[in-house]
C-alpha cells in the first residue's frame, strides 16, 4: 500500500518536474492505478494473511459480511477468493484517503502533522489488538513524520509531494482495514474527511447553483484567504485531527472492551 501509493505519486511528480507537465497525472489514471493497488491489497490480505471480510459497526455487536458474492480462481495450486463487495470496500477507503490526504497537503506542515496523529491512534489501536507488527510500522511511519516535519514546518525548506502523500495516504487506509476499523477511518481521519468534502461541496455548489461556499477549496485555503496565518491553520487543523483521532480511538477501546465482555 505505501509502496504502490507511493509511486503513483512519484509517477505524477515526475511528469511534473522533470516532465515539466504542470497537471501530472490525470486524474483518470490515478483512479485506475490506485484500483489495481487495492484490488492486490486486498486478495493478498484476505487469502494470505486471512483478513475477514466483515466490517464492525462501533459501539455495537453489529458485523456486517461482505464476503459473498465472491468468485474463485487458482494460481499455482493456490485458490484465491476474490470478495467481489470487501474489494470494493478496500478500493473506497484506499482511494479516498489517498486522495484527501492529498489535498490537505496544501500548507506546511499540515499534512506531515496529522498524519503523525493518525498513525499514533493506529499505533495504539494495534498495541491493544496485541498486532505489535503494525504497531510498530505504525510507530515508524509516525516517527518518520515527525522527523520530516522539523524541516516541513512553517517556512518548509522540504516538501513530500504526491509521492508522499499518496503514500502515506495509502498506510492510513491499509491501517484501518487490517485494524478492522474501516468505519472509524472516518473519525480517525476526520480531518481528511472535511477537507474531501469542503472540495466536493464547493464543486457541487459552483456547478449546480453557481455560487461558491468557500473562498477557496480545499478548507485550509479559505481560512489561509480569511486571514489566518499558515501557523494558525496548522496548529488549529492539528489540534482538530487529535481530538477526532482521540474520539476515534475512545469508541474502539470502548467496542473492544464491550465485545471481550459479551
Amino acid at each position: 500500500a505505501l509502496f504502490g501509493c507511493g509511486l503513483v505519486g512519484f509517477i505524477d511528480d515526475y511528469r511534473k518536474v522533470v516532465k515539466a507537465r504542470s497537471l501530472g497525472l490525470k486524474a483518470r489514471s490515478k483512479i485506475i492505478w490506485q484500483l489495481v493497488i487495492a484490488i492486490l491489497v486486498g486478495l493478498v490480505a484476505v487469502n494470505f494473511a486471512n483478513l475477514a471480510t466483515t466490517v464492525q459497526i462501533p459501539l455495537t455487536h453489529l458485523v456486517i459480511p461482505l464476503g459473498s458474492p465472491a468468485f474463485k480462481f487458482s494460481i499455482m495450486h493456490k485458490a484465491i477468493v476474490v470478495p467481489i463487495l470487501y474489494i470494493t470496500l478496500v478500493f473506497i477507503i484506499m482511494t479516498a484517503t489517498t486522495n484527501t490526504v492529498n489535498l490537505t497537503d496544501g500548507l506546511d506542515g499540515l499534512a506531515a502533522g496529522t498524519v503523525t496523529i493518525s498513525m499514533l491512534a493506529y499505533a495504539g489501536i494495534a498495541f491493544r489488538q496485541n498486532r505489535l507488527d503494525l504497531a510498530i510500522i505504525c510507530a515508524a511511519v509516525g516517527g518518520a513524520a515527525i522527523g520530516f516535519l522539523w524541516f516541513n514546518s512553517y517556512p518548509a525548506s522540504i516538501f513530500m509531494g504526491d509521492t508522499g502523500s499518496l503514500g502515506l495516504g495509502g498506510v492510513i487506509a491499509i491501517m484501518a482495514i487490517l485494524t478492522k476499523t474501516e468505519l472509524l477511518l472516518v473519525l480517525i481521519g476526520g480531518i481528511y474527511v472535511i477537507e474531501g468534502l469542503s472540495v466536493i461541496g464547493q464543486i457541487v455548489s459552483y456547478r449546480w447553483f453557481k455560487r461558491r461556499i468557500l473562498k477557496m477549496a480545499p478548507i485550509h485555503h479559505h481560512f489561509e484567504m480569511q486571514g489566518w496565518s499558515e501557523t494558525q491553520i496548522m496548529m488549529r487543523f492539528w489540534i482538530i485531527s487529535g481530538i477526532f483521532a482521540g474520539i476515534g480511538f475512545g469508541i474502539y477501546f470502548m467496542t473492544a472492551t464491550s465485545t471481550a465482555s459479551h
